[in-house]
């Protein structure tokens, strides 16, 4: 009689465990992961910021190379 408890028991935590099983399947599957409006703002920030900043980069850096080297003449003290 005992044998036969515990064959129940198991047989009944196995299908509790199949439907969690199945639950969190269908949950994962329903609600796709979505960011807040916060997190959205703050990420379209950050890419706009590293788009703004290379163009000022390159800006810069090339208005350096093109850049004429100065050219320092003595004047009479200074010989």
């Amino acid at each position: 009689m005992e044998s036969l408890q515990l064959e129940v028991m198991a047989e009944e935590r196995r299908q509790q465990l199949i439907r969690t099983m199945h639950q969190i399947r269908l949950e994962a599957e329903g609600t796709p992961f979505r960011l807040g409006w916060f997190a959205r703002t703050m990420l379209t920030v950050g890419q706009w910021m590293i788009v703004f900043g290379e163009g000022l980069r390159q800006r810069y850096d090339r208005a350096r190379v093109e850049a004429h080297p100065v050219r320092r003449t003595l004047s009479m003290g200074q010989r």
